[in-house]
């Protein structure tokens, strides 16, 4: 065979088959890439977006449940029944805090990102509600055994409740309301069917400190309370009414 020509195999003559040409060399500069290469990898990764950070996550706090929570002087009234609130104007089950803007697409309702309820607000509603009438009288839960505490045919009086709006209301970029609409419904419960005896539709529009979650949140449970004590009075005044 000439030298230099090439072998059976196509390859060039000149590689030796002694055990020196066997052995592996590197290649240069293959280590300088290689470290590149990692250092660009842990770069990719220190650069990676961090997670979002938690929302903050609110109730009505303990000053407005500690004072709803006093007695007043006629807390001997008769026991009701408080049903579960419903939600038809906010979303059931909804924690999101949602506040609306007035002056520029009045129909969307918003949800502020990182900021979210404890619970739903038909759920704290119903728990600050609680609170005030309890202080007037004993209530019961919607599932409690009523033939326990009937007297002769009479069973107690049924409350219902129905949350149409809980939003803060932006009038204008700074300025803003906690804005909260309710509708209750008396029922005289009786084995043939309920009777209705009364229905009313309140409302609360307190006005926020700071026209952001945190201040939609304190005037939002400020109109929850007003809520609250608005329910209470006008049962005593049908009470006061009836004969």
């Amino acid at each position: 065979m000439p030298p230099h020509s090439p072998d059976a195999e196509g390859c060039p003559s000149s590689v030796g088959t002694s055990a020196d040409s066997a052995v592996a060399r590197p290649v240069p500069g293959l280590r300088t890439v290689s470290a590149c290469l990692l250092a660009g990898w842990l770069a990719a990764c220190t650069s990676l977006p961090s997670a979002p950070p938690a929302p903050v996550v609110y109730d009505f706090g303990s000053t407005l449940r500690e004072a709803a929570a006093q007695p007043s002087p006629q807390a001997s009234r008769a026991p009701l029944v408080l049903a579960e609130i419903k939600a038809s104007g906010v979303g059931a089950g909804e924690q999101a805090v949602q506040y609306r803007q007035t002056f520029a697409q009045d129909q969307r309702l918003r949800r502020y990102q990182q900021a979210r309820w404890s619970q739903p607000p038909e759920q704290l509603l119903a728990q600050q509600l609680r609170h005030v009438l309890q202080a007037q009288r004993p209530v019961l839960a919607e599932d409690f055994n009523l033939a326990r505490v009937r007297v002769g045919d009479a069973y107690p009086l049924v409350l219902q409740a129905e949350l149409l709006a809980f939003e803060q209301v932006f009038s204008s970029p700074t300025d803003s309301t906690g804005y909260v609409q309710l509708r209750i419904t008396l029922l005289e419960p009786h084995p043939q069917g309920d009777r209705l005896l009364a229905q009313q539709a309140l409302a609360s529009s307190v006005p926020a400190r700071s026209p952001d979650a945190a201040g939609g949140v304190q005037a939002l449970a400020q109109s929850a309370d007003t809520i609250a004590q608005g329910v209470a009075q006008w049962l005593q005044s049908l009470e006061t009414a009836s004969p």
